[in-house]
């Protein structure tokens, strides 16, 4: 058990600066991607600030279009949360698996 705690710490001290840097980057990422999505700022109006009766609006407006059928089964949508519980379990399952077999190693 002594050898246990401090093995933790150094695996903490390796992985805290890992996960700090990929929110980082995250943050980066999507600042970036705002950014693309309205590239004259924030002060600007967008093309969604123009009103209907625009005249440029009503040549190229036209009556709504049929709704298609849904081209994808509601099943086969990507779960976010379904995904973490898998990956949390999946981790789980793997530090366990670690723990055992160092257990062995130690009986061995």
């Amino acid at each position: 058990m002594n050898e246990v705690l401090p093995a933790i710490g150094i695996s903490a001290a390796i992985l805290l600066p890992v996960v700090v840097f990929i929110v980082i980057i995250s943050m980066a990422a999507v600042k970036r991607g705002e950014a693309a999505q309205h590239p004259s700022g924030p002060s600007t109006p967008s093309s969604h600030d123009v009103p209907d009766s625009a005249h440029h609006v009503e040549q190229i407006a036209t009556p709504p279009a049929k709704p298609a059928k849904a081209a994808v089964a509601a099943a086969d949508e990507v779960n976010v949360g379904l995904i973490l519980i898998l990956g949390a379990g999946l981790f789980t399952l793997m530090m366990v698996l670690f723990l055992a077999v160092s257990f062995i190693e130690h009986l061995i």
